[in-house]
């Protein structure tokens, strides 16, 4: 589960950032270092990561 967040005090520090693709959105969780899958119907996370670095923004690739 993704924790409460407060929007950072400067804006371009790292905070939570979503974008959706089809019926799933990609979740950034900075504090973790993480992005998570979500079904949108359901709200089930699908899967998770661990970055080695701190994700800021994310935009989605076709491939």
């Amino acid at each position: 589960m993704i924790e409460a967040w407060e929007g950072p005090a400067e804006w371009q520090d790292a905070h939570p950032a979503i974008v959706v693709a089809g019926s799933v959105a990609y979740v950034t969780e900075p504090a973790a270092n993480s992005v998570h899958a979500v079904d949108l119907a359901t709200g089930k996370v699908l899967a998770s990561t661990e970055l080695d670095v701190t994700p800021n923004e994310i935009a989605p690739a076709a491939g």
